[in-house]
């Protein structure tokens, strides 16, 4: 991002636009890979708005387990999504004359935990054939959907269970990785990095200390970028490092506070 000061953050629920103090911790990853643990496991936002009126806390109270929150943030005149999924809890909280009030959210949480198939397909079914029976069962958006193979099944499939179960079966038995983002299912062949552009992380563009190798790959911290997100590409540029390395997102974590000093982004990742 080219202004990386002035920081800046709204949410939205239920139609009404909050702008006090808003702190917030975000991680989101992917599932069904061989790097990740499988499961419905959507991604994880815990959000707080700051002395609201007694109106605006019922508001959001009403909302919980069937209204979704979208946090935007960045900096001025760059606001960008940086979370948007399902209200699953609302807490009130007293912290001195303050009053905060607590959202926990998961992104398409409802319908990864509550979406199951009933699927038979006979001889000469694909996966790709599975994997629209299964996102459609979802009812969530769709993202990038690449990867997927074209070979058949000679016997055919049968499937009873959890649609979040089956895309895990799928990714695991073709190497893929999935993952819910805003809203809409991404899936991809790991490692396949033809088609995506690279954000740069340096010195000059809010690179923070130095990139840290990890068993898996690395880690690095950055000042807030919402463009970061699990199978997106860096390419890391430091002094204190020799030669630039391009990695492969795998799991992100943004935490900040309108109020406070953190305004982080953390990327997780693989060498690409």
């Amino acid at each position: 991002m080219s202004r990386q000061y002035l920081r800046s953050a709204q949410v939205r629920i239920a139609g009404r636009l909050f702008t006090t103090r808003i702190s917030f911790e975000i991680r989101k990853g992917e599932q069904g890979s061989a790097a990740t643990q499988a499961g419905a496991q959507s991604n994880k936002s815990t959000v707080s708005i700051w002395n609201l009126s007694e109106d605006s806390r019922g508001i959001i109270e009403r909302e919980i387990g069937s209204g979704v929150m979208v946090l935007e943030a960045g900096y001025s005149g760059q606001l960008a999504t940086l979370f948007a999924g399902d209200i699953a809890l609302v807490e009130m909280r007293r912290n001195g004359p303050d009053i905060e009030t607590r959202i926990e959210a998961g992104d398409g949480e409802r319908n990864l935990v509550d979406a199951h198939i009933e699927l038979s397909l006979g001889p000469g079914a694909t996966d790709s054939q599975i994997v629209d029976s299964a996102l459609r069962a979802l009812g969530l958006g769709r993202g990038v959907i690449s990867g997927i193979p074209a070979a058949r099944r000679s016997n055919g499939f049968a499937y009873s269970g959890p649609v979040a179960d089956l895309l895990d079966q799928i990714a695991r038995k073709n190497g893929l990785a999935w993952s819910v983002q805003g809203g809409a299912i991404q899936i991809r062949q790991e490692g396949d990095t033809s088609g995506r552009t690279a954000i740069l992380l340096s010195d000059q563009t809010g690179l923070v200390g130095i990139p840290n190798k990890t068993e898996d790959g690395f880690k690095a911290e950055c000042l807030l970028n919402p463009e970061l997100e699990p199978g997106r590409l860096v390419r890391i540029q430091s002094a204190l490092l020799t030669g630039e390395v391009t990695y492969e997102v795998k799991g992100v974590e943004h935490i900040g506070d309108t109020h406070g000093e953190k305004w982080m982004t953390t990327v997780w990742g693989s060498q690409a």
